[in-house]
């Protein structure tokens, strides 16, 4: 998650920083990026739009990293969830693969769709924790 935070964090920061540049393309001519120059003119004007934008940007840094964090509980949360799934169809279809070995003529169709059954549920399992590992 990190990994698409800091662009955005990056982009975010030199459009703060650089609010003449981050404009001067929407104007046709060279005269839109001296207006915006003199807008800004004043050591003092300048100082105090800088410290605002440092401001701005801790505040979507604070904003991101919570957001970061909350979707990182949720992803383990999930992968947690999914790893006990297939925990409890790889025990449920060990169970029924060992029973195959002992079950006697009589209740082998019952074994072989118990069986079966588990190892559609493990394979389930599997592809939504691989599906979700891609």
């Amino acid at each position: 998650m990190k990994v698409f935070i800091a662009p955005i964090i990056a982009a975010l920061a030199l459009a703060a920083a650089f609010p003449a540049a981050a404009q001067s393309n929407l104007g046709s001519g060279s005269g839109t990026s001296i207006r915006l120059a003199a807008a800004y003119g004043s050591t003092a004007d300048r100082e105090t739009y800088a410290q605002k934008a440092r401001d701005d940007m801790q505040e979507w840094q604070r904003k991101l990293h919570a957001f970061g964090e909350r979707i990182q509980d949720r992803a383990t949360q999930a992968h947690n969830s999914a790893g006990d799934d297939l925990n409890k169809a790889w025990t449920r279809a060990e169970a029924a693969s060992r029973r195959l070995e002992t079950v006697s003529s009589e209740d082998w169709d019952s074994a072989k769709i118990s069986f079966e059954r588990a190892s559609r549920k493990l394979a389930l399992a599997w592809h939504r924790i691989d599906h979700n590992n891609k």
